[in-house]
């Protein structure tokens, strides 16, 4: 595969005046992030690298995309996945820090003696406990669950990469 990047209008009419349509739809099909029909210069597209492939002979004009171009981009998406996932990581330690917080002033004295005098505010205290041990969990998962995305995006966009070297 090779990643190509449209240079001009003239590129996109010759592109779309040009190819076929086995060739736009196979284009279409490795790049289903683009409205072929709106296609603009600038557009970054996914071809075959073979000779003689109908993907390959549509874009014939356009330009390569440069490996600098490209190793920018994986960083960019490193570096913004790499600061979620910290970011993540970091609400769900503060999220357990306030549920064992919570917990630990539901425990002391004062507020035994408080929530034995009025069930109301028991039943809110207890209310409170459930919500901030639910929160935890979702938000320690939630990091669980972004940080195996993450890792699936790095491979992915490494792939990438290496494809088009």
């Amino acid at each position: 595969m090779q990643i190509l990047v449209i240079r001009s209008d003239a590129d996109v009419r010759r592109l779309l005046g040009s190819a076929g349509a086995p060739a736009l739809d196979a284009l279409q099909r490795l790049n289903p992030h683009l409205d072929l029909r709106t296609l603009a210069p600038g557009a970054v597209l996914v071809v075959p690298a073979r000779a003689g492939d109908p993907a390959a002979a549509a874009v014939e004009g356009a330009s390569p995309l440069g490996a600098e171009a490209l190793d920018e981009f994986v960083g960019m998406v490193k570096a913004s996945l790499a600061g979620t996932q910290r970011r993540l990581r970091l609400a769900a330690e503060r999220a357990q820090a306030e549920e064992q917080a919570l917990a630990a002033a539901a425990q002391s004295r004062v507020v035994s003696q408080a929530t034995a005098r009025d069930r109301e505010l028991g039943a809110l205290l207890d209310e409170a406990l459930r919500r901030a041990k639910t929160d935890a969990a979702g938000t320690a998962g939630d990091a669980r669950d972004f940080g195996a995305f993450a890792d699936a995006v790095f491979a992915e966009v490494e792939a990438l990469a290496r494809s088009a070297s």
